[in-house]
């Protein structure tokens, strides 16, 4: 696998990742309670205030987590999506995650991108390269979760890391020799 490009959708960062990083040690409990076999929208507790809901597209190499305040209504903080590889999948999975993540974003860009800085849809028209992680954050979240602003771009980076090694790795087990795939 490339280089992992993140997109921060609200300020129109983007930034770029060795595949080979090892997931933050403050969130290593988190991803363990990941199902991995699960085909259907899984609730894993994220801290004392937050959970997140993610849902895992192996035949698609694609995931989307959704990042939840427990208080209340289960208040949506942040989406977040990511995206193996255009090769892996058909140009068509890629096209309808990032057509999610824009569809989240439009409405809100008004009151959540910094001014002078492009929206990242702006900077890479159709999609970015993959593999990808996105994230979009939604406006209120400042307000509500202050303290989920410190750490919730760690999160989603080794979040995704994860997710797209792990989707990633059927890929690389197929391409083994059989004899290999047992050693």
């Amino acid at each position: 696998m490339r280089k992992i490009n993140h997109l921060i959708m609200n300020t129109g960062e983007v930034l770029h990742y060795e595949n080979n990083l090892e997931s933050a040690s403050g969130f290593r409990e988190v991803f363990g309670k990941i199902d991995w076999q699960v085909k259907t929208w899984q609730n894993i507790p994220v801290s004392d205030r937050t959970e997140m809901g993610c849902l895992i597209g192996k035949e698609y190499k694609a995931y989307r987590a959704v990042l939840y305040l427990k208080e209340a209504e289960r208040i949506p903080l942040l989406t977040t999506i990511g995206v193996v590889d255009v090769d892996a999948v058909n140009t068509e999975t890629v096209e309808i995650m990032w057509d999610l993540v824009t569809d989240i974003y439009s409405p809100l860009c008004n009151v959540s991108v910094i001014p002078g800085i492009p929206a990242a849809s702006a900077v890479y028209g159709k999609y970015p390269e993959t593999p990808f992680i996105c994230d979009v954050l939604y406006p209120y979240m400042r307000y509500l979760a202050p303290d989920v602003l410190e750490w919730n771009r760690g999160f989603t980076k080794y979040l995704g890391i994860e997710m797209l090694k792990e989707l990633s790795q059927e890929e690389e087990d197929m391409d083994m020799k059989p004899d290999q795939q047992h050693l």
